[in-house]
């Protein structure tokens, strides 16, 4: 059972051990906003998560990128889609492009993360443009960023989030 003031977890208690409140005072609408406070609480902890590991993993990309290169094993420093691209643009154009695009992805997922972990109030500002920039990623970024960007950014969970961070 949970409290139906803070969402604390109750078990067999006459009153909640966080807030004071007795245990059977509130009606099921309450219990059932609280609980989906502390799911969504979990969500965001979780997303937290989610985000550092996108970050290593493109820190770990771009690592493995640039031995790879220094080694010779690839003649060209970027970009390493296996798509061809059109003729007029420059290699050296498009591999700083890719670049550029990989350092964004890092720097905007460890934003995501840190907002959410400190629950800020542009927490929902940098996770959205982390999950959109995401989307260059496929599968992984696709995946993560369509979860972020409708457990965050749906229309339900704003209010949950600004209850979350004040």
């Amino acid at each position: 059972m949970y409290c139906a003031g803070c969402g604390q977890t109750l078990t067999n208690q006459a009153a909640c051990p966080q807030c004071g409140r007795p245990a059977g005072s509130a009606g099921p609408r309450a219990v059932s906003e609280a609980a989906a406070a502390y799911v969504f609480q979990r969500t965001v902890r979780r997303l937290q998560q989610a985000w550092f590991l996108f970050a290593c993993l493109n820190v770990a990309l771009g690592v493995t990128g640039l031995a790879l290169v220094q080694f010779g094993v690839l003649q060209k420093a970027g970009p390493w889609e296996p798509w061809p691209h059109p003729p007029l643009l420059e290699w050296t154009y498009t591999g700083g492009l890719a670049w550029a695009l990989l350092i964004a992805r890092v720097a905007l997922a460890a934003a995501a993360s840190i907002a959410l972990r400190d629950r800020t109030n542009w927490a929902r500002l940098a996770t959205g443009m982390a999950a959109v920039m995401a989307f260059t990623q496929f599968p992984i970024g696709l995946m993560l960023g369509a979860f972020t960007l409708v457990k965050v950014m749906g229309p339900g969970n704003r209010s949950l989030f600004d209850k979350l961070s004040s």
